[in-house]
């Protein structure tokens, strides 16, 4: 298995580099399995349903990992996905592996370039649709979609929060 390595994969046309640094994943000739863990103070079991229905970074790994070993190794099985949700109030929930179809690989991938590219080209993200919700607590970038929700600087949360990546 492999813990929190960092991988990346470069994406043509465009030159759209990947990072992605799954929680735990392993392959073998029957497929790869990405685990995604999550901790919680909440009740374990709605915590986990919710991960499983509208997290996205499990199928993003699913496409980059499948892209990967596709590239690298000229390997192509079955992605399978899953969450377990550590809770500080009870017992872990721990779900089934699930397969990640070739479809939704294919639309996850569409939307993971396509917001790479919008990153790139426009050096933002359009926010249109933006709603806060569950995850939003977790999430390192809450606080520049609260601020275009709530119509502040945008602009100068992102400076005062992030630093540009360097290029390598």
């Amino acid at each position: 298995p492999q813990v929190e390595d960092e991988l990346s994969y470069v994406y043509q046309p465009g030159d759209i580099k990947i990072l992605g640094k799954p929680d735990l994943w392993e392959y073998d000739e029957n497929g790869i399995y990405i685990t995604d863990y999550k901790s919680t103070s909440k009740d374990e079991t709605d915590r986990l349903e919710r991960y499983e229905m509208w997290n996205v970074n499990t199928p993003f790994y699913g496409v980059l990992l499948s892209d990967y070993l596709g590239s690298e190794k000229g390997f192509d099985p079955p992605v399978y996905v899953r969450h377990i949700v550590l809770s500080t109030r009870g017992r872990p929930a721990i779900a089934q592996f699930k397969p990640l179809t070739r479809r939704k690989i294919r639309l996850m991938r569409t939307m993971m370039l396509g917001t790479a590219t919008q990153i790139l080209t426009e050096r933002g993200v359009d926010f249109t649709g933006a709603h806060p919700d569950i995850f939003c607590d977790g999430c390192d970038f809450a606080p520049v979609c609260r601020g275009h929700l709530t119509n502040a600087d945008v602009d100068g949360i992102l400076k005062e929060s992030f630093e540009p990546r360097k290029q390598n």
